[in-house]
């Protein structure tokens, strides 16, 4: 027991080894309408295919600066 204490797990190895312990249901992802996903998770990232607005725009982004 203390030996697997102190044994170091690899990112991918942590993340099978809770997927093994979470309902199917969890394991997979689902499509919903927009308006059903507030309080949830995406299950893969969302790249846009383009850039909005198509240059900088500070005056409404922002930028944040610590002196």
């Amino acid at each position: 027991m203390k030996d697997e204490l102190l044994t170091v797990l690899t990112v991918a190895e942590a993340r099978e080894r809770l997927a093994a312990h979470l309902p199917s249901e969890l394991r997979r992802g689902e499509k919903l309408p927009l308006l059903q996903c507030l309080g949830r998770r995406l299950a893969a990232p969302v790249i846009a295919g383009e850039n909005v607005p198509g240059f900088d725009r500070s005056t409404v982004d922002g930028y944040a600066v610590r002196a």
